[in-house]
């Protein structure tokens, strides 16, 4: 098993580019375009050898799933689903009673848009251990994706109650208040959730919404850019940093009543 995995990774696309090499663009583009081909060629090679010491782990001691847990991250990483959570699996089936995997297997599941696996692991979880909050928000948020906003607020309510405030909680509140139009509330709880998780990149990403909102350009601008410093493959606060003169213009115009909330002009 080991053998094919080390054949695999050898051509796993560590000699690939995101982009063509000749895909245009000016010289000081292209140069650039080639750093950022040889920091994504390094770091896929550190995962790449992530992957085979985490297999070699296995092969000594086939019973360890914490190993089995970190292997799906890393196999998902590489852009390997069904690997990742086929591997993330075996780890709940190595410790069946233990609500940490069932918890890692649905935040995966939920990644990867597998709804009904996500909400059987993290139902898993909260059986084997009543205080999961980690897998209380995970049903939350399929129950948001859903639409079912009451059933979202009983989870969010359970997982404030057993686990004390945790980041996710206070930013699926944050989503519900803007989805409402409680802008307000909205920014407390994203602040919340910023205060909890410092280093997560989505707060400062809906707090950049917020100061959008407001009309705050400059502070969504800063929001932003701290978010991608966080997590700089966040196509999410990229687009929105784009396109922050033309955004703020539309939440300007919306508010004057020139457009629509649906954003098409009033005759």
């Amino acid at each position: 098993m080991l053998a094919l995995l080390l054949i695999t990774l050898a051509g796993c696309g560590s000699g690939q580019f995101l982009l063509p090499p000749r895909s245009g663009g000016n010289a000081p583009a292209r140069q650039y375009q080639q750093a950022v081909e040889q920091h994504y060629r390094v770091g896929q090679r550190n995962v790449e050898a992530a992957v085979t010491a985490e297999e070699l782990a296995i092969a000594h001691d086939p019973r360890w799933a914490p190993a089995y847990s970190r292997l799906a991250e890393l196999f998902l990483s590489l852009g390997q689903p069904t690997a990742a959570l086929a591997t993330a699996r075996k780890a709940t089936m190595v410790a069946p009673r233990t609500a940490l995997y069932q918890t890692n297997l649905g935040k995966l599941a939920t990644s990867l848009g597998r709804a009904k696996l996500a909400a059987q692991a993290f139902s898993q979880a909260i059986r084997l251990n009543p205080a999961s909050w980690a897998s209380m928000d995970g049903l939350a948020g399929l129950a948001l994706s859903q639409g079912q906003d009451r059933v979202a607020v009983r989870w969010l309510e359970r997982a404030l109650a057993a686990g004390g405030p945790e980041a996710l909680t206070w930013q699926e509140w944050g989503q519900m208040a803007e989805a409402e139009g409680n802008w307000s509330s909205a920014g407390r709880y994203y602040r919340q959730a910023q205060a909890a998780a410092p280093a997560w990149w989505r707060p400062h990403y809906d707090l950049a919404k917020l100061a959008m909102h407001r009309g705050q350009l400059g502070r969504a601008r800063r929001e932003l850019r701290i978010a991608l410093g966080s997590n700089p493959g966040s196509s999410q606060a990229w687009l929105l940093l784009q396109s922050l003169p033309a955004g703020l213009a539309h939440w300007r115009a919306q508010q004057s009543g020139q457009y629509p909330v649906d954003g098409s002009k009033t005759p």
